[in-house]
């Protein structure tokens, strides 16, 4: 419970009232909101898929997802304290591993159980084989289309949905052991700037589900099984009859009230569209009745979307919910002779790593003194913005990279001294053991490390990223600054894509603060 000293304050974008993807939020936090609690702050807004394509977040990233970079300034002489770019693939790992009940994270940020990047498919005893799937399918279920409805022509349109999501920024504490306030005041005020993520970085596109396997339906579409199979119709009529078993109405993926198109080969060819007008279950066969004048249909019959729409979202009363936190006057005092804000944030480099390497170095430029760890997040460049399976926020295991070997090489020295090999049947615990490591480096403690049931304990169901920690505790870092750090990998085949390579450096910031200027310190 709050004190008597704290209080929300509600600040709302400077620049609009509404916004679409890769627009601009800013905020002005003025001076005169002294001090503020990072970890009990939060972004609260409405989102709205006004597309007629039922699609929903990403199931790791969930709201988040809106955020692709954070820029925050110093509102009174606009200098850059902290930049974080790949903000929603962190906020995705972050989501897996650090999470002990989903509840809250489906609830209030959007995510969907199961929080997990990759599920088992298939396991046989006898060989210990196992087939891993990303898992970041939008089943139609109920409460996965919570995006959208019908509106009167019978297409799909959104609704508006709130959701709340934590600042995962360092001037707002969200790294680090200790409990501290952002000082505002000192800090001359705030700007911070949010860029807005591409729509296909922010929604998945809903499948539908029958009693042999999900269909990710493309809009047009028909092949390779990518739409709903009905049984021939055997004469004038307005019903469609699913050939596949149907569990319930809503796997299948349509509702009362929707278009869909028909197409049909053979004597009773067709291709029309019509409007649903009711769905009921009869022997465990979905019938589906449509308006208009009755149809024939003998060969082939199927139905998928009416029209090729791309999901797209927008977002509306969008607030900035600051703890605001007046301190005692002793500890006042102190805070305002302090001439150093000290915080825990991260910078980001980019590398590919082509299809035919068996060997890789991956180079870490950064100019930092007080390093704590480093995370290498791996993403196949042929699937990054996959309408319905997208890489960016799942990634790749060492599996299907053929990743066999992981080194690093700080200051003309081997860390650890041996390589050690990821793969799932060789050192994947050593792998996550550096993974705990380097989370609790930035005051982060690891909750879960995957799916320990059944099949799924025999692999990575969290996204992999190869991790280090560089600095153990509070009061000790690590330099990198001249130390040529780099994360040699060597592979055991070439790939069939090319790989984008994300690494994050974590490192503690200094803010000097003077009467006359704020400097940087790395």
């Amino acid at each position: 419970m709050l004190g008597s000293t704290s209080k929300y304050i509600s600040l709302v974008p400077s620049n609009g009232t509404q916004f679409k993807a890769e627009q601009k939020m800013e905020f002005e936090i003025k001076p005169n909101i002294s001090f503020v609690k990072g970890k009990d702050s939060y972004l609260s807004f409405d989102v709205h898929n006004p597309s007629q394509v039922p699609a929903n977040f990403f199931n790791t990233a969930g709201a988040s997802s809106i955020i692709d970079r954070m820029d925050i300034y110093s509102l009174n002489n606009g200098q850059l304290l902290e930049s974080l770019t790949n903000y929603s693939i962190w906020s995705s790992i972050e989501n897996q591993y650090l999470t002990r009940d989903e509840n809250e994270k489906v609830l209030k940020e959007g995510c969907t159980a199961e929080l997990k990047a990759y599920k088992a498919s298939q396991y046989t005893e006898a060989t210990n084989v196992q087939r891993h799937i990303p898992n970041t399918l939008n089943e139609a279920e109920p409460g996965a289309t919570k995006l959208y409805t019908i509106d009167s022509t019978g297409n799909k349109k959104g609704i508006p949905v709130k959701y709340c999501i934590p600042l995962k920024a360092g001037i707002f504490n969200h790294f680090g052991v200790m409990e501290k306030l952002t000082p505002i005041l000192l800090l001359g005020g705030l700007r911070v700037e949010i860029t807005l993520n591409k729509d296909v970085q922010v929604l998945s596109r809903i499948v539908m589900k029958d009693g042999t396997s999900l269909r990710t339906m493309n809009d047009h579409v028909v092949a390779n099984n990518n739409f709903f199979r009905c049984a021939n119709s055997g004469g004038n009529t307005n019903t469609l009859i699913s050939t596949e078993d149907q569990a319930n109405a809503q796997q299948c993926g349509w509702s009362v009230g929707q278009r869909l198109r028909i197409l049909a080969d053979g004597g009773g060819s067709a291709d029309i569209e019509r409007n649903i007008t009711a769905i009921s279950i009869n022997a465990s066969k979905l019938n589906i009745v449509v308006d208009g004048a009755a149809f024939n249909l003998t060969t082939n019959v199927r139905c998928v979307h009416p029209v090729d729409v791309v999901p797209t979202y927008e977002l509306s009363n969008v607030e900035l919910k600051l703890c605001e936190i007046v301190p005692p006057r002793d500890m006042l005092k102190s805070v305002i002779k302090e001439s150093q804000f000290d915080f825990i944030s991260y910078e980001t480099f980019l590398d590919n790593l082509p299809a035919t390497s068996l060997n890789h170095n991956v180079e870490m430029p950064s100019i930092t003194e007080r390093a704590k760890c480093v995370f290498t997040h791996y993403i196949n460049n042929t699937s990054e913005n996959h309408e319905f399976s997208p890489n960016s926020y799942v990634g790749n295991t060492p599996t299907e990279t053929n990743l066999n070997s992981v080194q690093y090489f700080f200051n003309n020295k081997l860390y650890p001294l041996r390589a050690y090999n990821p793969n799932k049947n060789k050192d994947r615990i050593v792998s996550l053991n550096e993974t705990v490591k380097a989370f609790s480096s930035i005051g982060k403690v690891v909750q879960k490390l995957g799916d320990t049931a059944g099949a799924n304990a025999c692999d990575y169901s969290f996204t992999y990223t190869t991790a280090r920690e560089l600095a153990r505790g509070e009061d000790f870092v690590f330099s990198l600054k001249d130390a040529e750090g780099q994360l040699r990998l060597g592979f055991s085949a070439a790939r069939t894509f090319n790989t984008k390579l994300i690494s994050y450096v974590f490192s503690v910031r200094s803010i000097m603060i003077s009467n006359n200027a704020l400097e940087v310190v790395y």
